[in-house]
């Protein structure tokens, strides 16, 4: 869009020097050739941006297909599962979690066991899942949780590093 503007003014410029066109002429042919070549690039690149704006929404909805299914398996699992960050926080639960912590999806996701646990269970949780980030390595343990009742329940948690394509943990 900067150089054919230019060109064309330099060969109009040699076409009247040469006495080939007149200088409205040459003004009238250089200005169609413009506004021809610059629509002729507007509309190439938006056929592009289309085509790319097509397949971004077909992958969009592919990974929305995939997170669905994948919560469909997490959630027929009749065990708690859920999925933490490196900060600790929530970010994945399944519906037995839900129901063993007597709170909503909603409630649970972005939070960290300090937000609904005990201090004490809390700490051995979080000091926990510090080992397993440090490591790398699982961690099969007992651990005290008390639910939103106030019901303090024994049980066994395996917890393992999980790395996603792009190497986050």
């Amino acid at each position: 869009t900067i150089l054919i503007p230019i060109l064309l003014g330099f060969i109009k410029l040699h076409m009247e020097t040469a006495g080939l066109v007149s200088n409205e002429l040459g003004m009238a042919a250089a200005m169609l050739v413009n506004a021809s070549l610059i629509s002729m690039f507007i509309y190439f690149f938006a056929v592009r941006l289309n085509r790319l704006d097509y397949k971004r929404g077909n992958a969009e909805d592919a990974a929305k297909r995939s997170q669905q299914e994948l919560l469909g398996v997490i959630n027929s699992a009749a065990d708690p599962i859920f999925v933490k960050d490196k900060d600790h926080r929530w970010v994945l639960v399944n519906d037995a979690f839900c129901v063993f912590m007597r709170r909503s999806r909603y409630d649970i996701i972005g939070k960290s066991d300090y937000d609904y646990l005990p201090k004490s269970e809390a700490d051995i949780s979080w000091s926990r899942d510090e080992e397993v980030l440090r490591t790398g390595k699982a961690n099969i343990s007992e651990e005290l949780l008390t639910d939103a009742g106030g019901d303090a329940k024994d049980i066994v948690i395996k917890k393992s590093l999980f790395k996603d394509a792009a190497g986050n943990t």
